[in-house]
């Protein structure tokens, strides 16, 4: 995994980089720029590296992530958001998983 973002960070910052440029018969020059999406949503089953791999991406390209992997890594994705919370300086949100959510919601007896 750490590999993975390893090579990430090595790739050239892909934000503000200019693409294509054209010059119309107006005179006015139209250029396209690379620019962040916004918000990515990512949804996998039990493939921890992904959620590292998907962060680094999204970090590297500007982007919020939303990252929903399956129950069955769960705490391996959680040991994960917390070391790119800690390494980013960006906060993470790790919400129960479903699981959780419905069995904290259930009326006690």
């Amino acid at each position: 995994m750490a590999e993975g973002v390893e090579e990430v960070a090595k790739l050239a910052d892909p934000v503000g980089k200019i693409s294509e440029r054209v010059k119309r018969p107006t005179g006015i020059e139209v250029a396209r720029m690379r620019v962040p999406l916004g918000v990515i949503a990512v949804i996998y089953e039990s493939r921890p590296n992904v959620t590292a791999d998907a962060a680094a991406l999204c970090l590297k390209s500007g982007n919020a992530a939303i990252l929903r992997g399956g129950s069955e890594a769960l705490q391996s994705n959680r040991a994960i958001a917390a070391c790119v919370s800690a390494i980013s300086g960006i906060s993470t949100n790790t919400c129960a998983s479903g699981a959780e959510r419905n069995a904290s919601a259930a009326p006690s007896r």
